[in-house]
């Protein structure tokens, strides 16, 4: 039930009397749809507090009320699935740990080793409490409560069962439907958005996106209201990026919203539109939501500073002479076969670009790396062996900069935090701070 309550949000919004009025309508994509089940049990919860809210207000297009009753079984149930096998891994590893340790415990005692029973003690006792640790964990978090709330209903497939009376929009016939598609392929070759970047998708399905957008402009311009449009596709044919790495709905849809319609489209991503429901509504966002809500690409890029650098040290062990900013005389006519990373410190981190799905950043760090060289003497007469020079002893300092590729499928993603698709390092400057010849006793 909508009330008439002051809108709280910063940003360009309709007022929540528009919506009361019925002068706008909420309009999802079947991706913010489907993206509720792959959420955190908490953020389920928020956001069918936000649905709940503005329910009376939502019209979807037949595509994708078609598209979400094709998935949402599927995503529901490894949505129950995900939650219910929760914990089971750490508790098996934990029980696994416990049956090796205590057998282990039972080798000692056979050999007369002191005190075993009191070790066995407190090696249960601590994977008792580890046990414990786990189970609070999900009652704390609200796995229990939505697995009781949703085992046996699906409350989104409830919530958009009830829209199928009178907020689903009319389905085109097929002569609309096919001459959409001729437009399409026009639309596709010209790169005007959206859909052609689906243009690899087989058969009709790569005119999903341009059915969706053409029955909202549809529905508007009949029916003389405002759309409120939610999408989590982050391709470049919905949204553009902007010189500081933020992005924005494409101007070209705007444009032809505006023009098709003499209305005004008011584009969100679920996050945005999230935080506009909860705070004009005043719905209570736990911690959990919190951070989700406002997770920025500088928490990302601190969450996996370390596996990126994890990933690199390899690399960085056995190809470091490319990235060494240094007189190459200095170095012994074999150069130096494996450095090792003695210590290392991230520095800083920025996002340079967002091509669809991918996010692509620059990770700076500051490494130090050591090793050893050798001048090549020429061979023994006799064995033929190669004959090389005792040591060289360098130690290098400076700063290498790391590509990170990011796959990201929706604008909330809660469980990529700290996954990425590749990392590679792209420039170094190392400079030599410490070099000493080894003597042949060393």
């Amino acid at each position: 039930m909508l009330d008439d309550v002051a809108l709280k949000s910063n940003k360009d919004a309709p007022s929540i009397q528009s919506l009361i009025s019925g002068s706008t309508y909420i309009v999802f994509d079947t991706n913010v749809l489907l993206n509720i089940y792959h959420y955190s049990p908490e953020f389920t919860e928020f956001a069918m507090d936000c649905l709940n809210q503005i329910k009376g207000t939502i019209m979807l297009p037949s595509t994708v009320r078609i598209e979400y009753g094709k998935h949402c079984d599927r995503e529901y149930h490894a949505m129950k699935n995900r939650i219910e096998r929760f914990g089971e891994s750490i508790l098996k590893s934990t029980t696994a740990s416990s049956a090796k340790m205590l057998n282990i415990c039972d080798d000692l005692e056979k050999m007369q080793f002191p005190d075993i029973d009191v070790l066995k003690a407190e090696i249960t006792q601590k994977l008792d409490e580890i046990k414990k640790a786990v189970e609070t964990y999900k009652s704390n978090h609200n796995d229990l409560k939505l697995i009781a709330e949703w085992s046996d209903n699906d409350h989104l497939k409830q919530l958009v069962s009830k829209l199928d009376v009178n907020q689903i929009m009319d389905s085109p016939d097929y002569e609309t439907l096919y001459s959409w598609y001729e437009s399409g392929e026009k639309r596709f070759a010209s790169k005007m958005p959206p859909g052609y970047k689906d243009d690899d998708k087989p058969g009709v399905s790569r005119y999903s996106d341009l059915v969706l957008w053409l029955e909202t402009i549809r529905y508007a311009k009949n029916k003389n209201v405002n759309i409120i449009f939610v999408t989590d596709d982050v391709k470049g044919d919905w949204w553009q990026t902007n010189s500081d790495g933020s992005i924005c709905f494409r101007n070209e849809l705007i444009e032809e919203f505006c023009k098709e319609t003499s209305q005004k489209i008011y584009p969100y991503t679920s996050a945005e539109f999230y935080t506009f429901i909860s705070d004009t509504f005043e719905i209570e966002r736990v911690p959990a939501v919190e951070y989700a809500l406002n997770k920025t690409d500088n928490d990302y890029c601190i969450n996996v500073q370390e596996e990126v650098f994890d990933s690199i040290i390899t690399e960085l062990s056995y190809s470091g002479s490319d990235y060494l900013d240094v007189d190459p005389f200095t170095l012994g006519t074999e150069g130096i076969d494996e450095f090792e990373v003695i210590d290392y410190s991230f520095d800083s981190a920025t996002r340079i670009d967002r091509d669809n799905n991918i996010v692509t950043y620059q990770f700076e760090y500051t490494v130090t790396l050591d090793g050893t060289s050798f001048d090549y003497w020429g061979r023994d007469e006799d064995t033929k062996e190669v004959i090389l020079s005792p040591g060289i002893y360098h130690k290098y300092e400076g700063a290498i900069t790391v590509e990170v590729k990011r796959e990201c499928a929706s604008f909330i993603d809660f469980e990529s935090d700290r996954s990425f698709k590749e990392a590679k390092i792209i420039e170094g400057k190392l400079k030599e701070i410490e070099s000493k010849d080894l003597n042949i006793s060393d």
